[in-house]
């Protein structure tokens, strides 16, 4: 008897010979059916798609025989797993196995070289953006009115990635060069690089790189603040504040009407304020009256001449004079 071609499904199992004249009559043959191509498959729901990081489970099976062989998966050649059938290994992927080649051998003294799977099975993997800054990330100081650029690239993705820049919540730039000329006072701030990609299942990965942008400037809207719009009474205590816009702080130096520094912070304080304080502080008017005729007491013969004069010797604001008699 022959069998050409021989099948799993036809000629495996135990095959009887009788000769009815023989003794004994009858001779039980078992035959066993090479399967001479294993059967590769993945337990994934898109063929070969698959997130970094996440497991898959291979299984390696013959498709009717139960030969006394081996089966052995094997990676990029290397056997990492082996034993009889349905031969199944779960492992996890990651984007170092993106080159990776996987395939299942079927090993039997008789075979030669022994078969594997017909296709080999190479994984899909995909994973979130890599991302770098050409300036590093950190903070980065400029000068107002300076040109800054920076560019943000996407060393690797899968699938490719789309760069935006964003400086808080709003978005400054639909790509990955920032650029910013003439930089005003309100360029500061924290920027930040966003790279973006959509996975085979709807997911998103993502990666960041955030600068901090420091526009530097000189002092400008100087203002000065002070108790009782700058006035105040001779021997009382006056407080005045200068507050500056200026990139880093700025310091302040106080200076007296004769240009002499008195202080060196941004409040001064002055305690018993005298009359030479004038030009910085107000203080009350003194006045002298001089008498033209009569005595200093202002005592005259009835019918004589008396006049009089009622000088304002100094006073900051200046003084305003007015004669009064008994109160009135």
């Amino acid at each position: 008897m022959t069998f050409n071609p021989v099948s799993v499904q036809q000629h495996d199992g135990n095959w009887q010979c009788s000769v009815f004249v023989a003794d004994p009559s009858t001779v039980v043959v078992r035959l066993i059916v090479l399967d001479e191509l294993p059967t590769c498959t993945t337990d994934l729901v898109i063929e070969n798609k698959i997130i970094s990081g996440d497991s898959v489970t291979l299984t390696c099976s013959l498709t009717g025989a139960a030969p006394p062989g081996e089966l052995v998966w094997m990676k990029n050649n290397t056997a990492v797993r082996s034993g009889h059938q349905p031969l199944v290994w779960t492992t996890q992927i990651t984007k170092e196995n993106k080159y990776d080649i996987y395939n299942c051998k079927y090993q039997h003294h008789t075979l030669s070289p022994s078969p594997t799977c017909a296709n080999n099975i190479q994984f899909d993997v995909q994973y979130p953006p890599v991302t770098s800054l050409d300036i590093g990330e950190g903070l980065h100081t400029i000068t107002i009115g300076d040109e800054f650029s920076t560019v943000c690239a996407v060393i690797e993705a899968n699938p490719p990635a789309s760069v935006v820049w964003r400086k808080e919540s709003m978005q400054v730039r639909s790509s990955g060069l920032l650029r910013l000329q003439n930089t005003e006072k309100t360029d500061s701030g924290e920027y930040t690089c966003i790279a973006t990609n959509t996975f085979y299942n709807g997911q998103q990965g993502f990666s960041w790189k955030m600068i901090t942008i420091d526009v530097q400037y000189m002092p400008d809207s100087v203002a000065i603040s002070h108790d009782d719009d700058g006035k105040a009474i001779e021997h009382d205590t006056l407080t005045c504040t200068c507050a500056a816009d200026a990139n880093p702080s700025a310091s302040f130096i106080w200076k007296d009407p004769a240009q002499n520094q008195i202080a060196d912070r941004a409040t001064l304080t002055l305690e018993n304020v005298q009359r030479s304080n004038s030009g910085i502080f107000t203080y009350p008017p003194i006045a002298s009256a001089s008498i033209s005729s009569g005595d200093m007491n202002g005592k005259i013969r009835k019918g004589e001449h008396f006049s009089a004069a009622c000088v304002a010797v100094y006073g900051n604001p200046l003084p305003t004079v007015k004669w009064t008699k008994d109160g009135s």
